[in-house]
Parts: structure tokens; sequence; C-alpha cells
């Protein structure tokens, strides 16, 4: 009994609650429906200070408590050390060759297939002049083969024709020398019959004298007429016997004209056969220069392997008109050897450490290399050549004229005391340069006085000491906290 009046009181509770907010609702209806602009800002007065009774009542007790600062991971560069500077070289393979057509023509035959392995000089394609297969320069170089084949034969005969008339020549100097020695020997023939003639003379006149002083009455007129007609017949005969002399002397004499006319025609045929022969010795020459030419020019229309080596592609066919420059295929030689070429500024070229190695990439793997030469003057405009020579067993990993990047020491530290810091390190505001540094467990700012740009590096002039440690990281302000990685 006294159970069921306890579950009852609930419910008449309820009963009144309800009667009661029926009763109240109807009222405070009929007040919003009179007054509705008064009933909107009760309501919103009665939120406020709902909200702010419940922060103030539910706000916890709060404890005094310190955090302290968790220190920055930041990355540092040391002063001193030899930086790197990224450089793009070009690969070149000096095994790896495109053969290429030299002159014009048409594709007759190709000799080889792809991955074959050929020898040096082995004609890889054939090309001609025509459709037909007809070879124009290699019909030249058979016409300069038989002009140098018939020059060749006739050589030795005209040579000896040579030779047979400088003897020609010696022997009519010859001649004229005993034609003067006997003229000579004449010469002495004459004199004497002269000077017998004189003597004759003399006794004609002794006897002419001596029959005038005993002429009595005319009795030797007949023998004085008969004295002087035999001694005009001597005197005739010396006057023809003395201008026979006198030629025979001068024809004789080695001074004079004809004897030195004769030794001048010597001389001139000698020297003319002189130059006959070394014109047929330059003939001779010119034909067989003419033939080598003719063959290196038939040698365009059969491309050869300049090396032992492998097909790596056939880049025509058969049939196929080419012209000077074309790529017929490539080919890669057993024996290669592989530079990378950089081309690099000046500044860049003489601060290139050549103690330190420089290092690249491929597929992971790192590899160390060093400069084979630097070049002292420009090169390719205003560009210096770093050269490098890299090991063949990324011969397979790298194309031909293809490109990598290498990272190359420089030289940091200069005469002048200047150093290079990575770019990444340095902060600008409108008045100020400064860089980072560690000092200890804290950052501190250093104003820096900077030089020229180096790549990715920058070079400090002043401001860095050169045991300091530069902060590479971003994020971080005058004073912080910071942790080396």
């Amino acid at each position: 009994m006294f159970k069921a009046r306890i579950f009852r009181l609930p419910a008449q509770l309820f009963t009144s609650f309800k009667g009661l907010f029926q009763k109240k609702s109807k009222t405070i209806l009929r007040f919003v429906d009179k007054r509705p602009l008064t009933s909107f800002f009760v309501l919103l007065a009665l939120l406020f200070l709902l909200i702010f009774a419940g922060s103030f009542l539910r706000k916890p007790k709060t404890e005094a408590t310190q955090v302290e600062a968790k220190p920055k991971e930041v990355s540092v560069y040391s002063v001193g050390t030899s930086p790197k500077i990224t450089v793009q070289a070009q690969v070149q393979k000096s095994g790896v060759v495109k053969i290429v057509a030299l002159t014009p023509g048409v594709v007759s035959k190709i000799n080889v297939v792809e991955g074959q392995t050929v020898g040096r000089g082995t004609t890889l394609v054939s090309l001609s002049t025509n459709y037909q297969g007809g070879n124009a320069q290699g019909v030249q170089a058979q016409i300069a083969n038989r002009q140098y084949q018939n020059t060749v034969d006739t050589f030795p005969t005209q040579i000896d024709l040579l030779n047979k008339q400088r003897d020609v020549a010696n022997k009519t100097d010859e001649n004229s020398d005993k034609l003067r020695d006997i003229t000579n020997q004449s010469v002495s023939d004459t004199q004497g019959i002269i000077d017998y003639n004189n003597s004759t003379i003399s006794q004609i006149d002794a006897s002419i004298a001596a029959l005038q002083a005993s002429n009595v009455g005319g009795s030797n007129d007949a023998a004085i007429a008969s004295a002087r007609a035999q001694r005009t017949q001597l005197a005739a005969a010396n006057a023809q016997l003395n201008s026979s002399l006198r030629n025979s002397q001068y024809q004789a004499s080695g001074d004079n004209p004809p004897a030195k006319l004769s030794d001048l025609q010597k001389d001139i045929a000698l020297n003319q056969l002189d130059l006959q022969q070394k014109s047929l010795e330059l003939g001779k020459d010119i034909s067989k220069l003419q033939l080598s030419l003719a063959q290196v020019m038939a040698a365009q229309m059969a491309p050869a392997a300049p090396f032992a080596g492998t097909v790596e592609r056939i880049n025509v066919r058969v049939g196929q008109s080419v012209n000077p420059g074309t790529t017929l295929l490539t080919l890669t030689g057993n024996k290669s050897e592989l530079t990378a070429v950089a081309q690099v500024p000046g500044s860049i070229a003489r601060a290139v450490s050549t103690v330190e190695p420089a290092d690249f990439e491929i597929d992971g793997k790192v590899y160390q290399v060093t400069p084979t030469y630097i070049s002292g003057e420009a090169t390719d405009g205003s560009l210096y050549s770093i050269i490098f020579t890299l090991d063949r067993e990324v011969a397979d990993l790298l194309a031909d004229n293809g490109f990598v990047n290498i990272h190359v020491p420089v030289e940091v530290v200069s005469d002048d005391g200047s150093t290079l810091v990575p770019l990444d390190s340095v902060h600008q505001t409108q008045d100020s340069t400064y860089i980072f540094v560690a000092n200890g467990d804290h950052a501190a700012s250093k104003t820096v006085t900077l030089g020229a740009l180096q790549g990715k590096f920058v070079k400090v002039v002043s401001g860095l000491d050169t045991n300091d440690f530069v902060i590479l990281s971003r994020n971080i302000v005058n004073g912080d906290k910071i942790s080396v990685k």
C-alpha cells in the first residue's frame, strides 16, 4: 500500500506541472503575440546570461606551468671545407661513331646486319651513282689506274732515251774538242809550209837580184821573168795559207766563241734533258696522286669500318637515295674511351679543386672521378672546359652526347680571405645581409659582405671566420636553441 503511494506520487507531480506549464505557456504566447520585439530581447538577454553563467561555472582551475622551448634541428656547413658545385657535362664516347654518307648516291647493298661484329676496314654499305648500280667514281678510279700504270711502264724507256740524249750531247762536245785538236795540228803543218815558201821566196829574190846584176844586153830577161812568176805563185800560196792558218787558229783556240758555243750547247742540252727527266718524274708522281685521289673518291661509295666493333643500328635501306651527312649506321668500338666535358665560367674553372675527387650518381650508385684537364683558355665562347675521363663500367649506362650531373669540389678560400658558402644560408633585409652560425647550442647572426655568385654558392668577402658552422636551415631566428642534425 505504501509502495503504491510512492509510485503514484511522481505521476501526480507530473500532472500538476503539466497543467501549470500549459496555463503559463498560454500566458507567454499571448505576451509574445502582443509584444514580439520585447519578447525577442528578453530571450536574447536570458541566453547571454546562461552562456556567461556556464563559462564561469565550468572554467577549470589553471595551474602555473613553465614550458621549455624545444631545440630546432638544423643542418650546418663548415666554413673552409670544399663545397661541390653541380655542373652538367656532356658525355662523349670515342668508340661510338655514326657512319654517314660522304657523297650523294643510292644504297645498292648493305653488307652487315645489326649486332654483327666487324673488323677494321670491313665494307659496311655499298653506294652507286644510279639505280642500275653504276659507279662513276669507280670508273674514274679505273681510268686513273690505267694512266698511272702506263706512266710506270713507259717511265724506264723515257729515262733511257734521256740518258742517250745526254750521251749524244757529251759525244758532240767531245767531237768538237777532237776537231779543235786536229785543227791545232794542221796549224803547225800550215805554218811549216808558209815558212818553207817564205824561204823559197827569199832564194828567188836573191836569184832575181843576181840575174839582174849580170843581165848584159838583156841576156837574163827570160830567166828573170820566170823567177818573178814563180815568186808570185809562192806569194799567192802563202796568202791563202796564212788565211787558212788564221781561221784554223781561231777555230782551234778554246777561248774563242766557237769553243764556248760548243760548251754552251752541251750545257743547254744537258739541262734541258734534266728538266725533261724531272717533268717525267713529276708526271709519274702526279699520276700516282691522281690514282690515290680517284681511289679515295671511289672509297666514298663503299663506307668501311674505321675500327673493329659492333653494328648497333642500320639507318638506311637498299634503294634509298642518300646525301652527304645522311646517317647510314651506328658502330660501337670494342675499345672505347668515355669522357665527359663540362663548360663552365672562368671563375669556376679556376676554382675547381684538383686534389679532391668529383662525384656523380647513376642508378643510385655514386662514382668518383678526377678532372683530367682544365683548359686555361676559353674554348666555347666565354666558357672554359673541364674534361673528365669516366670508367668504362658506366659506358652502358650513359648515352653518347647525353648529359650527366657531376658534383665538382671547388677551392673555398682565396688569397683575399674570401670563402664560399651555400646560397641558401644567406638572409637579406633592406638594410643588411646576414648569416646564422652555430654558437654552441644557439643560433647567432653575423653580418657579412657578399661577392660574386658561383653556381649554388656565393662568395663571402668578410664577416665569417674559418671555424664557423653556417646554418643552412631557414626556420630559425637569432637566439633560437638548435641541435645539429
